[in-house]
């Protein structure tokens, strides 16, 4: 391409639109992800959450989506804003960021797949959960997660380098490099990065699902059993009436053996309460990560056809398929660093105890903010 064609695609509405994309969206989605993941770390690594795996994994899915953020998006802004492909530096920075930019991305869906999966067996296997999934367990999952695709993704070191294709490019170094990268590569992408992750967190969500309706059926059917509807209390005697296992009748009960009664009740009380809480949280967190998945599927299930079908849509490269190109380009890409920035945002709508933890927090803090100033005007 010469600098006449060049010349041709800015003045191309699609290729402009999708350079303008690129220059405003990114920094939006960079600066929204850096401040939500921030304080989602900050409020999952609270004491009251940090004991759980599974909040365990999601401050690592928030370390990853800021990873994520500034080793693929940042690159995309500063190429279209100042004109600087930080691959095209040198042969060194084409394979690091290329390897860096996969395995980035690979690593935050397995983390997602990974605490889908933690769940599911809190939910299904209750009794058994706290032994299973337990901290040293899921630190060793992560690290398995990080050492199986490095190998995954290490090939990037030998199959790209800056080459000269139309133009100057971080790209493939052979033909047969390139076939692979072209019409191989994005098929096992696909495979690991969408389909046999998505596959797995669906089939999760089912179980976890059915999980909830079957403990719902057995609650109602154990609360009817405990408390079912009387016909008619008149026909009945009342129970302070009925003798006890030793035939002494409860309005004989010392005041002792009446507070030892209300203790026990209210004792049962409080289990039942805590049992309560313990069912909400079950299905909040189930509803959070359904959430997150979903929005996994929409944002990145995008980008994945388009790897898989550009070389059949564009292969003609006129100006007018370079400049399509570029517009959904940009397109799929703000969706897929979409689902790095908003988690913060998942986690506060469908989170009952993230929202709590983060009050807390932000109340916490103007607490000691007001009180630094107090003494501070005390001092003076």
């Amino acid at each position: 391409m010469n600098d006449t064609d060049t010349d041709t695609l800015d003045t191309h509405a699609l290729y402009r639109v999708g350079q303008y994309l690129w220059q405003c969206g990114s920094p939006v989605l960079i600066l929204v992800g850096t401040v939500g993941n921030v304080l989602s770390i900050l409020v999952l690594r609270r004491p009251k959450l940090r004991q759980s795996t599974t909040m365990f994994y999601l401050t690592c899915l928030s370390f990853g989506d800021l990873f994520t953020l500034y080793t693929g998006l940042l690159r995309y802004w500063i190429s279209e804003t100042f004109g600087e492909d930080i691959r095209n530096i040198s042969s060194v920075s084409c394979k690091l960021h290329t390897f860096l930019v996969y395995y980035s991305l690979d690593i935050t869906v397995w983390i997602l797949v990974s605490v889908t999966l933690d769940r599911c067996v809190s939910v299904s296997l209750p009794f058994k959960s706290k032994r299973i999934c337990t901290i040293p367990k899921a630190k060793l999952v992560i690290i398995i997660l990080l050492l199986v695709f490095l190998f995954k993704n290490l090939h990037f070191f030998w199959t790209v380098d800056l080459v000269q294709t139309w133009e100057y490019r971080c790209d493939a170094n052979t033909p047969d490099v390139e076939d692979f990268l072209r019409y191989v590569w994005p098929w096992i992408d696909l495979a690991t990065f969408c389909v046999i992750p998505f596959t797995i967190m669906i089939l999760a969500n089912i179980k976890m699902i059915y999980e909830m309706i079957i403990s719902q059926r057995k609650l109602e059917a154990h609360r009817s059993y405990r408390g079912g509807p009387v016909t008619d209390s008149a026909h009945f005697p009342s129970p302070a009436s009925f003798p006890n296992q030793s035939g002494v009748s409860l309005h004989s009960m010392t005041t002792q053996e009446h507070t030892a009664v209300n203790g026990i009740s209210r004792t049962d009380r409080q289990m039942s309460q805590a049992s309560s809480k313990a069912r909400k949280r079950i299905p909040s967190l189930t509803a959070m990560l359904l959430t997150i998945n979903c929005v996994f599927l929409i944002t990145t299930s995008p980008i994945q056809a388009f790897l898989i079908g550009e070389e059949y849509w564009f292969a003609k490269r006129t100006m007018n398929d370079i400049a399509k190109y570029k517009l959904w380009w940009s397109i799929v890409n703000m969706l897929q660093y979409l689902n790095n920035a908003i988690h913060f945002f998942l986690y506060c709508l469908t989170g009952p105890r993230f929202r709590d933890e983060l009050k807390a927090m932000v109340s916490r803090r103007n607490k000691v903010a007001v009180t630094v100033i107090e003494r501070t005007h005390t001092d003076l």
